[in-house]
């Protein structure tokens, strides 16, 4: 199979389990691309301090199997690995920046390209992160990333 048809095959599945999920649970709220959330989930940017229910931690996004963890710092977020599970592979942070409450980074994959993650609303009491992404492909879409121990 062509990695074109791949990357739609994944695609399409991932819109399709948001879709089942969206469907089946009605607690989960839509969150704003400014960073502003409702009232079921709070705002990143309203972290002044790290806290029990804060960002900082471990969290796994199941479309690309990566875990990020994130920790506080300096009074800020910052993202200080990105591990591929299956092949227990760190991928390289090449940038990030903690601004205005939304957390960026850019880590470098396999074959030379890069991806984007920007945080979009965190769902402390639900342990989900809510991202944005792209990549250098030209790719780019939503998934949520559940907190791990």
């Amino acid at each position: 199979m062509k990695t074109t048809n791949k990357a739609w095959l994944v695609f399409i599945s991932f819109i399709l389990v948001m879709v089942i999920i969206a469907c089946s649970c009605g607690s989960l709220s839509p969150a704003t691309p400014s960073g502003s959330v409702a009232t079921s989930t709070q705002a990143i940017g309203s972290a002044t301090s790290e806290s029990t229910h804060g960002m900082a931690g471990k969290w796994e996004e199941t479309i690309f199997n990566d875990i990020h963890t994130i920790v506080w710092q300096n009074d800020g977020y910052v993202v200080v690995s990105t591990i591929h599970k299956p092949a227990g592979v760190n991928y390289p942070i090449t940038s990030q920046s903690w601004s205005n409450g939304v957390l960026t980074w850019t880590y470098s994959v396999p074959g030379g390209g890069e991806d984007t993650i920007k945080t979009v609303s965190l769902t402390p009491d639900n342990g989900i992160l809510s991202v944005a992404w792209s990549n250098t492909g030209g790719n780019a879409g939503t998934f949520i990333m559940q907190r791990v121990p």
